[in-house]
């Protein structure tokens, strides 16, 4: 199954994405407005990055946090790369899927020690949360721009 098979604006999006961040100023990408807002846009995509690795990479393939965790320090085509990394990452993961799988429910936190049932999810909630999560990153750098 192909990403765009479950969200067919997923590619559009996600090339928005970058170019927003891509033409983004040296000032744009670190500064934090005030009160206004929580999060610069570097720590916006640094957010996304890691949730998206978290979800994805962590409690869907059970990958080790410490060798998928992204360590972006202040450089901004760093993080460009580190993000196209992470959505090839979760590319490659609905890949493996089938209709069916997105049905079954994945351990949260990952941890089967610390399991407790009522907070394990569904792959198909996890992908829409990854979505949500791009779609946020999006609004949230946006309007960070238009202040």
């Amino acid at each position: 199954m192909r990403f765009d098979q479950i969200y067919p604006y997923i590619g559009d999006q996600r090339r928005e994405l970058i170019d927003l961040i891509e033409e983004l100023t040296p000032e744009q990408w670190t500064a934090r407005f005030g009160r206004r807002t929580l999060y610069s846009a570097e720590q916006i995509v640094f957010r996304l990055t890691e949730q998206e690795r978290w979800w994805i990479g962590h409690v869907c393939q059970n990958l080790p946090w410490d060798d998928i965790r992204p360590n972006i320090r202040r450089d901004r085509q760093e993080a460009i790369e580190q993000l196209r990394a992470t959505f090839a990452l979760t590319d490659r993961y609905v890949e493996t899927l089938e209709p069916e799988s997105l049905r079954f429910a994945r351990t949260v936190p990952p941890d089967a020690q610390a399991n407790r049932p009522e907070e394990n999810r569904r792959i198909d909630w996890i992908i829409w949360q990854v979505v949500t999560q791009e779609s946020f990153a999006f609004a949230e750098i946006q309007l960070l721009t238009n202040l």
